[in-house]
Order: structure tokens, then sequence, then C-alpha cells
């Protein structure tokens, strides 16, 4: 009759040494929380490394040139999954029209233009704040030429080749200077004439004009408001002088294109291009065309990123008569 009473002691006592073991083996207070919070930590998203402009802009400026592209490749990749176009990721995220100006800007030229931004009016102010890029300048090219560079790499073969370059504008509407003449005419640019013009009060309405290359809109300003004297500047275009108009950067040749003076555009920035497509109507906005007797021309320059300066008035001759 005793047995049974041992029995029932000895469960009892083995009973209790695994509920002390089981308690001394449980985590301590907070433990399962911490392991819970852990969990959905890493099923939880990733935090946006870029999730503004100015996020992008202050990488790619901390970024020492050689790895700029890492940046932008980082950045293209993150913006993949939010279901947007190349084009819109690219216009939330390019620098405003005049630090493509100041880019565009030959070391002779930047002192020319530093000089005008004496004045406290639309002309001046214009010119002080483009001033302030031109210290930084060159670095901040190299980063943004990567960016873009990677994301023209991301557009189908299709986009990018099989079409040859063009002239911007047909033959029958355009009117080249001779070389002879040159010689008067600015030595980093050539102006292309137009033989008839509509006009609309003291506004010229042109020829379509026509993209040169492949390439990515990177500026297309219009709402021009102005005359002929810098006094008369109100506001708009890509610069008081230049007036409306576009700038195509060419990765695949390492070149930005102008296109000054135009009427009206009708690309984006952030707009991948072809060879011979609409950039807009020549026109004569900008001080210097809105003159009387200085209008009835396309302002073109191609400016070389790798040389760091802009083709002279020969080259470009030669390279618009030899394009149909």
């Amino acid at each position: 009759m005793k047995r049974p009473s041992l029995i029932l002691a000895a469960w009892t006592a083995v009973s209790l040494l695994l509920l002390a073991f089981s308690v001394a083996a449980a985590p301590g207070p907070g433990a399962a929380s911490a392991a819970w919070s852990t969990a959905v930590a890493a099923e939880a998203p990733a935090q946006a490394a870029f999730p503004n402009a100015e996020s992008l802009a202050g990488a790619l400026a901390a970024a020492a040139p050689d790895s700029a592209r890492l940046v932008a490749e980082a950045f293209l990749d993150e913006r993949r999954a939010d279901g947007r176009s190349l084009e819109t990721v690219l216009r939330s995220v390019l620098p405003p029209a005049d630090f493509f100006i100041a880019l565009t800007t030959d070391p002779d030229s930047r002192r020319e233009l530093a000089l005008m931004g004496h004045d406290r009016d639309a002309f001046g102010s214009y010119y002080a704040s483009m001033a302030a890029r031109f210290p930084r300048i060159d670095d901040d090219s190299a980063r943004w030429r990567a960016l873009l560079d990677a994301a023209w790499l991301r557009l189908p073969p299709s986009a990018r080749a099989g079409l040859e370059p063009r002239s911007p504008m047909i033959p029958a509407e355009r009117s080249l200077p001779t070389v002879r003449s040159l010689r008067y005419n600015h030595q980093d640019a050539i102006d292309i004439f137009y033989p008839v013009v509509k006009r609309k009060g003291a506004e010229e309405i042109g020829p379509t004009v026509r993209s040169m290359s492949y390439g990515i809109v990177v500026a297309a300003e219009t709402r021009w408001t102005g005359g002929s004297t810098e006094a008369s500047y109100v506001s708009g275009g890509l610069s008081p002088r230049a007036g409306n108009g576009v700038i195509v950067y060419s990765p695949d040749e390492g070149r930005f294109y102008s296109y000054f003076h135009l009427h009206d555009v009708t690309v984006r920035p952030g707009q991948a291009l072809e060879p011979g497509e609409p950039l807009g109507r020549g026109g004569n906005t900008g001080l210097n065309a809105r003159k009387s007797g200085h209008g009835k021309h396309l302002h073109l320059e191609i400016f070389d990123a790798a040389s760091g300066e802009s083709l002279d008035c020969y080259e470009l001759r030669a390279l618009v008569a030899a394009r149909a």
C-alpha cells in the first residue's frame, strides 16, 4: 500500500525539477517583444536612400568622381520599383536650367558672365546666381553626367542607335553664314539664319528646330519675358540672353547641344530624343535676338564635356553643312 505513495512522491519531484529548469531557461522580461521587433524590422521595406531630389544631389556632391556612377546606379535601382518612367524620374531630380548654362560655359566666358552679376535687377541676379556655381561646376558636371550616362544605358538599344545625325533645320529653311564671315561671328557658336519668319508683334516665329543627335533633354525653358536691354529682362527662358531654348546631352558623344532664341519649346527635361525630333520653333527671344535687326536666327552651341570647351564656329558650320 506504500508503493503508490512512493511513485506519487517521485513524480512530484520530477515535475518540480522540470518546472525549475524551464523557468531558468526562459527568456527574461522583454526578450520576446525584442525578438518580435527584430522580425518585423527584417520584414519591413528598407528606408529609401534617395527620398527626394535634395538627397540625390547631396549624395552625388559627396561622392568621389569615380564613385558617382555607383550612386547613380543605386538611385536608378531604387526608383525602378516605383513604376515611373525614366523621363519622369530624371525630370524630378535634374538641376535647374541655369546649372546647365553654367556647365556649358567655357572658362573664358565664365569670367565675362560673372561680371554681369553686379546689379540687383532680374538680369544681375540671374548672373550673380550663376557665378556662384562656377567654382564647383566642373566637378558637379562629372557627377551629374554619371547619372545621365547610367540612365541612358537603361533605355533599349533601339532608342539609342540606328539613325544618322541631323541638321537642326532642313536645308530649305536655313541659311548658313559664309566661312569668310565667321571671323566676325561668335567664335564658340554659330547663328543659323531663317530666310522666312512670321511675325506676332515683336515676336518672330521661325521654322521647326530639330535635335541633331540622340540624347536626353536636360533643360527646356519657355516663358521668357523681356526686351532688348538688360533692364527690360523680367524672367523666364534658359537665361536672359539665351531666351527660350533647349539643351540636350548626348551621352554617346559626351556633348551638350544648346539651341537658343526659340519661340516655343515642345520637349521636356528628362525626355530621350532621336536625331530629327522637333524641339520647338525658331524665334527671337533673348536680349540680343530681340534687338532690331538681330533676330531671324538659331544660336547653336555644342559643348564638349571631355575637353571643357565649345566647338568653334568653323567646326559647327562644317557639322551643320554636312547634315541633311
